[in-house]
């Protein structure tokens, strides 16, 4: 495991919203970006534990909560390339998701 690095990259739509800062919408969605050497099975994609550790390192600080009234999962997408084979990457995007 001392080999596995993750970077991870937060993208927020709001251009006002530095890291670390309170902001607390009533709904996000959050996308998840897997980058690496090789393709993980879909079901072992979604069921990462480090999908999770992100999610509740994010939880306080851009919602309150990960509940399913606070946040909605969006996709999962995997790329995959040599030059992810030493260095993976998670890239996090959160959306905030407005009432009709």
């Amino acid at each position: 495991m001392d080999r596995w690095k993750m970077a991870t990259r937060l993208s927020t739509p709001q251009t006002n919203c530095e890291p670390g800062s309170l902001w607390y919408p009533e709904r996000v969605r959050i996308t998840f970006t897997l980058r690496r050497g090789r393709l993980l099975d879909p079901d072992n994609a979604h069921s990462s534990v480090a999908l999770k550790a992100i999610v509740d390192a994010l939880k306080g600080v851009y919602f309150p909560d990960d509940k399913a009234a606070c946040v909605e999962y969006g996709s999962l997408r995997q790329e995959i390339g040599t030059r992810y084979r030493h260095l993976p990457e998670v890239e996090v995007l959160l959306e905030e998701i407005t009432p009709p």
